[in-house]
């Protein structure tokens, strides 16, 4: 984690290095202070003799030269600001288009736009900022905490930039330094409801229950429609035993995103170990209408048949989990478990599906 830390403060930002590939920037404005001291001021008559004469000399030999040496400097750093002009608004064009490819999911083309707009203009918090949201959606989480920390070199000020980094480093693992930095960003920002969630979220993983539960408190004063909040809350209710206290929070967070799969599965899983089962199954069935296919899903509504003796359903659901996946599930033990219930060894032979049924209809009967 220092390592980490270290490289991304003291070193410089290194982002060419990186495979290739929103919010806006708050850049704050550095004023510089005005010199100090009184300035000498002179009566009329004492100036206009202090000042030296006009002379008007014809531009003749060498003051003609140097006339046209000054013309000459004077064009050239006219079109030198034209030229910064026209480079800003080019800049303001790439990076526009690397937000509507940060919108459309085409993250790796963001990576590449920023790598350009920031070569060409170091000093753009923008392009930081956006550079860092698009490689943690690329799950380089290490380039990200480089990306935000290069941001907060140039602005400290920042508190996208600091919660960025604490999203990053939680991925990461370093739970401490995402705590400081979530807390870092809302003390810039104390209406930061994003951050106040997310380190709820981690006070959850340390084990800091009711400091998680005061955060998620704290975002829900903030928007009580948070969806995220109402959930983790929920689950920390329910991991704390709490399970009727978890139940309208659960409750709360699908009315407010009713597509929320996390929420529908607590809300599943809470019904079920209240013995509240057809609740239960309805609350799966939700989330497998949500997303067709999802392991999690089918396995939940698999436990809840077992629960209920419903081998065949159970079964059903478990197969279905296997085919819906590549990798095997952590919960592969409950398909096994079915299949040693029904006397079954391996269940892709149709006379294993046939003893199955014949299983399941004993059982039934």
């Amino acid at each position: 984690m220092a390592a980490v830390l270290a490289h991304a403060h003291a070193g410089g930002l290194a982002l060419q290095r990186q495979p290739g590939a929103s919010r806006h920037a708050l850049a704050a404005a550095t004023q510089r202070p005005e010199a100090a001291g009184a300035k000498l001021q002179l009566p009329a008559h004492a100036a206009a003799a202090l000042a030296p004469p006009r002379l008007l000399v014809p531009r003749t030999g060498a003051n003609a030269r140097e006339g046209a040496q000054r013309r000459r400097m004077r064009s050239s750093l006219a079109l030198a600001g034209h030229g910064t002009a026209r480079l800003a608004t080019s800049l303001d064009e790439q990076l526009r288009a690397a937000h509507a490819a940060y919108q459309e999911g085409r993250y790796a083309a963001v990576v590449q736009a920023c790598h350009a707009v920031h070569a060409a203009a170091p000093q753009r918090t923008d392009c930081l900022l956006l550079l860092g949201a698009a490689y943690f959606h690329l799950q380089a989480f290490e380039a990200c905490v480089r990306a935000n920390a290069a941001a907060l070199r140039l602005d400290a000020g920042i508190a996208e930039a600091h919660a960025n980094l604490a999203n990053a480093l939680q991925q990461l693992g370093h739970l401490r330094a995402a705590a400081a930095y979530y807390q870092a960003a809302l003390r810039l920002r104390p209406t930061f409801t994003d951050a106040c969630n997310n380190l709820a979220s981690v006070y959850a993983q340390q084990g800091l229950l009711s400091r998680a539960v005061q955060c998620y408190s704290d975002a829900l004063s903030l928007d009580p429609c948070y969806a995220p909040a109402w959930r983790g809350l929920g689950d920390v209710l329910r991991e704390s035993g709490r399970l009727r206290d978890a139940l309208p929070c659960y409750v709360q967070a699908v009315a407010a995103r009713p597509e929320c799969v996390a929420a529908l599965t607590g809300l599943g899983l809470a019904l079920r170990k209240l013995g509240r089962v057809v609740e239960a199954e309805a609350a799966f069935k939700r989330v497998l209408r949500v997303q067709p296919g999802s392991a999690l899903g089918l396995s939940n509504l698999a436990e809840l048949y077992y629960d209920q003796v419903s081998l065949w359903c159970g079964v059903c659901c478990m197969h279905s989990k296997t085919a819906a996946v590549a990798n095997p599930s952590p919960r592969r033990g409950s398909s096994r478990r079915a299949w040693r219930r029904t006397g079954v060894r391996s269940p892709c032979s149709l006379t294993s599906l046939r003893r199955t049924t014949t299983a399941a209809m004993r059982c039934a009967s």
